[in-house]
C-alpha cells in the first residue's frame, strides 16, 4: 500500500481541503504556510510533508467547531481575524453565527493571534484575563481596572451600531431590575454581553468611584471636548425598585468624525 505521505505535492500551489467537523474548507498550501507561527502554518510546511496523513488524497479532518473556522481561514487569507459580532451575524446569513468565546477557543487551538477588541467582546476573558491576580494584588483594583475598559469598548460599540446614547441602570440588589436604554441598546445582544459581568456589581462601583470614573473617561476618551458626555446619577430606592445608579453615555456628532466625512466613505464603492 502506497505511503499517504506520497499523495503530498510540492507545487505551490497545491490545493489543500480541510475537514472541519464534517465541512469541508479548500485553500492553497501557501495561504496556509504565509503564517508558519500558527498550527496549520507549521503543519504545511514542506519540511513536514512526511508527517502528514492526509485522507482521501489532499484532505485532512479536524474534529473541530466549523462555523468558527469560517474565521479562521479568513485570517491565513486576509492577515486580520475580523469577526463582526452578534448584531451583524444575525442579520447576515453568509456570517456563521458563533460566540466571542467559541472563537476564542479555536483561535487558541490554531494558534491564531486574538486581537484585543474581540477579547475585550468575551465576557469570560474580562472576567478571567483582567481579574487574574498575577501582578495585582488587590483584587478591587482589577475590578475597577476592567470596568473602566469594558466603558471604553462600549462607546466603541455604540459607534459601531450607530448608536449616540446609552443608559444603564445598575440596582443596588435584585439583578432583575437591571434596564437598559434605549430599546434598541437593550436588543444588541453584544452590547447585553459586555456589561453582563458588572449587572451585580456595577452599582456599588459607581457608588464608591463615580467622580474617578467620569475623570478618567473623560480625560483619556475626550481631552479635547470634542462630544462625548459621561454622567452618573442615582434614583432613590421606591417600594418597588432598589436604589440604582444610571451610567448615561451620550456621544455628539463630532466626537468620533465629521458626518458628512462618514457618509462620503460609505458612498465611495456605490
Amino acid at each position: 500500500m502506497e505511503n499517504s505521505s506520497q499523495y503530498y505535492i510540492t507545487d505551490n500551489n497545491e490545493r489543500i481541503i480541510l475537514n472541519i467537523g464534517g465541512e469541508k474548507y479548500e485553500t492553497y498550501r501557501t495561504t496556509l504556510t504565509r503564517y508558519p507561527e500558527t498550527l496549520l502554518g507549521t503543519m504545511f510546511q514542506q519540511r513536514n510533508k512526511v508527517l502528514l496523513d492526509p485522507k482521501k488524497g489532499n484532505e485532512y479532518f479536524f474534529d473541530r467547531n466549523s462555523k468558527a473556522f469560517h474565521y479562521i481561514l479568513e485570517y491565513y487569507r486576509t492577515g486580520k481575524l475580523i469577526w463582526p459580532g452578534y448584531s451583524l451575524q444575525d442579520n447576515n446569513n453568509n456570517s456563521p453565527n458563533i460566540s466571542c468565546e467559541e472563537l476564542i477557543i479555536e483561535c487558541d487551538f490554531f494558534q491564531i493571534p486574538i486581537p484585543e477588541y474581540i477579547k475585550l467582546r468575551s465576557s469570560n476573558y474580562i472576567l478571567s484575563t483582567f481579574f487574574s491576580i498575577e501582578n495585582e494584588l488587590d483584587p478591587a483594583v482589577l475590578i475597577l481596572r476592567s470596568f473602566l475598559k469594558m466603558v471604553k469598548y462600549l462607546i466603541y460599540l455604540l459607534r459601531f451600531n450607530l448608536e449616540s446614547r446609552i443608559e444603564i441602570k445598575f440596582p443596588s440588589s435584585d439583578k432583575s431590575k437591571f434596564e437598559m436604554m434605549p430599546p434598541s441598546v437593550q436588543d444588541n445582544k453584544e452590547i447585553r454581553e459586555l456589561i453582563k459581568p458588572f449587572v451585580g456589581n456595577g452599582y456599588n462601583i459607581l457608588q464608591k468611584f463615580q467622580v474617578k470614573i467620569k475623570h478618567n473617561l473623560m480625560k483619556f476618551l475626550d481631552p479635547n471636548g470634542n462630544g462625548l458626555k459621561i454622567n452618573v446619577n442615582v434614583i432613590e430606592r421606591t417600594l418597588h425598585t432598589p436604589s440604582r445608579y444610571i451610567l448615561v453615555i451620550e456621544i455628539g456628532d463630532n466626537y468620533f468624525s465629521d458626518l458628512d466625512i462618514v457618509w462620503d466613505k460609505a458612498l465611495m464603492d456605490q
